[in-house]
């Protein structure tokens, strides 16, 4: 009889109950722990994910197993509120990190709602990436289950470049947890407990940083291990032929080589040319963009746009020193700038994997085609490289065009000289076309400053479009709010969205008049005072909400000095720190309550922030505005009041 009851004490499946998440564990306490985990919906309802976590768990409940295995459905992290506001995001996940981080090692599966005929992965954040034997692993459970597998495998590099992010995926990479997000609409609880049975006896510890996958009858893993030696081996290759074979035969040797010590300085140039119109072309979009707007971070209004007229910018000013360079007294020697062209595509390699490791078979692969290309000089020949050239940047760079959160940081604002030096070869090779169709068609000749012409047209069209503003040229925004303000009993309608961080005030009679019952008493109870005690004064401030509250905010101010000095939660200083910010629990049903400490007869003023999806008087409350209608509704309500201390009792 002990021992059953021992056994159920090591094996029974138990939930624990916190604030946001419920917790189902089973198995003994060991140094390993599996983790499921899926996220209810910014509404805080179930989803297909969790659901299915929850049948999972009562399907295990008289499983017995030799590791440790936790079930987690955590309340929503990510509330639909504008970036604008300030919260904090990731909260139950990071108590739910926090205890996985009690086992020596683990592993953790996301699950989210997705399509039902295929299972999507991500696998990267942060500029990090699941291990390569989890990704492994998965992918062939998935198979063995016939269900289909939808991961690009490109994006391993997009991860580690800070291309494409995970929020949540990011909250264990930054604690080096292993982790993977499956997308999936249909029932997977079969390829779940094979994932249990494959990682009972252990989790390995060794995480490749730098590998790469290709699909090659299936994806194939390519260590770093195998990166580096294939670094090596392509430098030892081209270091031989470069000093043994380029010069040593051929009928023009001679001039190949007297050449080359008049052209070396060509790359070093243009080099230098592209970084300066780089710099200039942001310089000069930049000053564009504040003229019109205001401000300089309005090219986030444009991003395609500004980026853009970067590049039309650089091109121009490359395209001139590149016409005036056929004017030098420098040899036109196509075979010799092909040359050069892969002397760059060659360093291109070490400088970039000095960037990422992962980086170093795209360079790989670039130069094999720079070391082809050179040796053909006919002119169709060179057009087909360069449509290879292109072909192979889109298949591994093609999903950075769909990239929307932060496209500005990714290409506007990418490090220029890193830039110049990815856009130097084929500067060369464009040169080296150019010369070669001076060559076959001499009628061409003008064809460059065509192209300059072309980009001039093109950057000025896109000027008069930004200056002048039409509305087909507007964004479309795809989060905007709408709020109904109750602001110390003052109301009002204004609209916010993911481009207009400022509340646009809309005068609208007949929709406030709808909800004119509703008032800030409504939504929280406030209690608050101050008592002077000794040398201090202490307070508290209670803010209790009467229905789900998305975020409360609180700001505690004083005019002639510090607010306060001490507090039971966190706090964060502005104003010169004479404002002291406090942010609630996201998805709040509790007592907000903040307790603290300051100097001795000090008033206080007190702003109360808080955001509600709901309202308690009319929740089917919709606007007849055609406007206003199919946009997220938030109700915001302000309290603001001081508080003066009591005297000591």
């Amino acid at each position: 009889m002990k021992r059953i009851l021992v056994l159920i004490l090591l094996f029974f499946l138990f939930a624990e109950a916190y604030a946001e998440n419920t917790i189902y564990e089973l198995g003994p306490k060991s140094e390993h722990v599996i983790v499921f985990t899926a996220s209810r919906n910014q509404n805080n309802e179930s989803t297909f994910s969790t659901e299915l976590l929850e049948a999972f768990a009562k399907d295990l409940k008289d499983v017995l197993f030799q590791t440790r295995v936790i079930i987690a459905i955590t309340d929503n992290d990510f509330p639909a509120l504008p970036e604008s506001i300030n919260m904090i995001e990731s909260q139950n996940t990071k108590k739910l990190i926090s205890k996985i981080n009690e086992s020596k090692s683990s592993l953790v599966f996301i699950l989210s709602d997705g399509p039902s005929d295929r299972a999507v992965l991500s696998a990267g954040a942060v500029k990090k990436t699941s291990p390569p034997w989890m990704l492994k692993d998965l992918h062939e459970i998935l198979q063995n289950q016939n269900i289909p597998v939808n991961f690009k495998y490109n994006d391993i590099i997009l991860y580690r470049l800070g291309l494409i992010e995970d929020k949540m995926l990011a909250e264990y990479f930054k604690e080096d947890i292993p982790a993977i997000k499956i997308s999936y609409g249909a029932d997977m609880r079969p390829a779940l407990l094979s994932l249990i049975n494959i990682y009972t006896h252990g989790i390995s510890s060794e995480w490749d940083k730098h590998y790469n996958v290709k699909n090659i009858f299936g994806p194939t893993i390519i260590g770093e291990k195998t990166l580096v030696f294939l670094v090596i081996g392509v430098t030892l290759f081209a270091l031989f032929y470069i000093f043994i074979f380029s010069f040593l035969f051929g009928r023009k040797r001679e001039k190949n080589i007297r050449d080359l010590l008049l052209l070396w300085r060509v790359p070093i140039l243009f080099f230098v040319i592209t970084l300066f119109a780089l710099y200039i072309g942001e310089y000069l979009t930049t000053i564009l963009f504040s003229i019109r707007f205001s401000f300089q971070g309005s090219i986030k209004f444009l991003p395609i746009t500004a980026i853009s007229l970067k590049l039309l910018f650089s091109t121009i000013i490359i395209s001139l020193f590149a016409y005036l360079n056929r004017y030098s007294k420098l040899p036109n020697n196509i075979f010799i700038y092909g040359y050069l062209a892969g002397i760059v595509c060659f360093l291109n390699i070490f400088i970039f994997s000095r960037v990422n490791l992962s980086l170093s078979i795209i360079f790989l692969e670039i130069y094999i085609l720079s070391f082809f290309s050179y040796h053909f000089q006919r002119l169709y020949a060179q057009v087909f490289f360069l449509i290879l050239n292109i072909l192979l940047l889109l298949y591994y760079f093609y999903d950075v065009f769909f990239i929307k959160d932060n496209i500005i940081e990714i290409l506007f604002y990418a490090n220029n000289a890193l830039t110049a030096m990815f856009i130097l070869p084929y500067i060369l090779m464009l040169l080296r076309f150019f010369m070669q169709l001076k060559k076959e068609l001499p009628k061409a000749k003008f064809i460059q400053i065509k192209i300059t012409g072309a980009a001039a047209f093109l950057a000025a069209v896109i000027i008069i479009l930004v200056l002048i503003y039409p509305s087909f040229f507007h964004p479309k925004n795809k989060n905007e709010f709408i709020f109904y303000n109750i602001e110390n009993r003052k109301k009002y309608i204004s609209l916010i969205s993911d481009i207009k961080n400022k509340l646009e005030i809309i005068n609208d009679d007949n929709e406030l008049y709808r909800l004119s019952g509703i008032d800030e008493d409504d939504f929280i109870k406030v209690q608050a005072g101050t008592q002077n005690y000794l040398e201090r004064v202490i307070g508290e401030v209670n803010i209790t909400p009467l229905i789900r509250a998305a975020l409360i905010q609180v700001v505690i101010s004083r005019t002639d000095g510090f607010p306060i000095y001490e507090a039971n939660i966190d706090f964060k200083k502005s104003n010169e720190g004479k404002n002291a910010e406090f942010v609630s629990p996201i998805n709040l049903m509790d007592a907000f309550s903040i307790k603290f400490s300051g100097e001795k007869n000090s008033v206080l003023h007190i702003k109360i922030l808080a955001w509600f999806y709901d309202n308690p008087i009319n929740p089917d409350f919709e606007f007849l505005n055609d406007n206003l209608k199919n946009k997220t509704m938030i109700f915001h309500v302000i309290k603001e009041f001081d508080l003066i201390p009591k005297a000591e009792s």
